[in-house]
């Protein structure tokens, strides 16, 4: 589950640039995934470690929420 995670952020965070770049790199606005990707991608590879994965997981859900809810 963290490198879905992780895919997940890398996905967030390649939209947020790419949106960005098209918009001439004026809007800071398009860089809101890319500002949720950061962190769910910092709680997947925080989730890599066994000690920690339960924190790190429930951390990454709570970030998707904020992120859909905010949609």
């Amino acid at each position: 589950m963290p490198l879905v995670t992780i895919a997940f952020a890398l996905g967030l965070i390649a939209l947020g640039v790419g949106a960005w770049l098209s918009a001439g790199q004026t809007s800071l606005t398009a860089l809101i995934p890319a500002f949720f990707g950061l962190p769910l991608g910092l709680a997947g590879a925080v989730a890599l470690r066994d000690s920690l994965r339960k924190h790190a997981m429930h951390a990454a859900a709570g970030i998707a929420l904020l992120g859909a809810l905010g949609a």
